[in-house]
């Protein structure tokens, strides 16, 4: 018990800077997200800073970049499964604008509902403390799993 109050009470004090989740479903399929040190190649790209692999369902990227340049690259690389995932492009096809997020959002959709996680490390800033929900030691994020329809904001 002691241990418990600890954690909650005194490890927030020492808060990280926020981290990608290690998995990530995307439609059918678990994807491993792996944070790499130093230059690592993808495809034909030498020097890549992302890579979205669906044979082996890994999404690598590079460490140590500033942390809303690692949220970017995170969600671009989960972009590239969503499209692969839910075969949204043909090879050397092309959709306008408009259909492109016509046909792109349902599964970018689907991958915040189903990764909650991600969600909270995008939005995530580089000083933000985790929020315990009952022991209310921070600001408290906006209820974004609210489901009922007269929900309101905690002020």
């Amino acid at each position: 018990m002691k241990y418990l109050i600890w954690l909650l009470l005194v490890c927030p004090l020492f808060a990280q800077r926020p981290v990608p989740p290690s998995h990530i479903k995307i439609g059918m399929f678990h994807y491993t997200l792996k944070m790499v040190k130093g230059d690592f190649s993808c495809g034909a790209v030498k020097k890549a800073i992302g890579c979205e692999d669906s044979e082996t369902l890994e999404i690598t990227i590079k460490k140590d970049m500033a942390l809303e340049a690692e949220q970017e690259v995170v969600w671009h690389e989960v972009k590239h499964a969503v499209d692969k995932t839910f075969i949204l492009t043909g090879e050397g096809e092309e959709f306008s604008d408009e259909n492109w997020v016509e046909h792109s959002s349902p599964g970018e959709l689907e991958v915040m509902r189903e990764n909650p996680e991600l969600v909270a490390y995008l939005v995530a800033t580089e000083n933000q403390q985790p929020n315990f929900g009952i022991f209310n030691l921070n600001v408290a994020v906006p209820n974004i799993f609210c489901t009922n329809l007269d929900c309101k904001q905690e002020n």
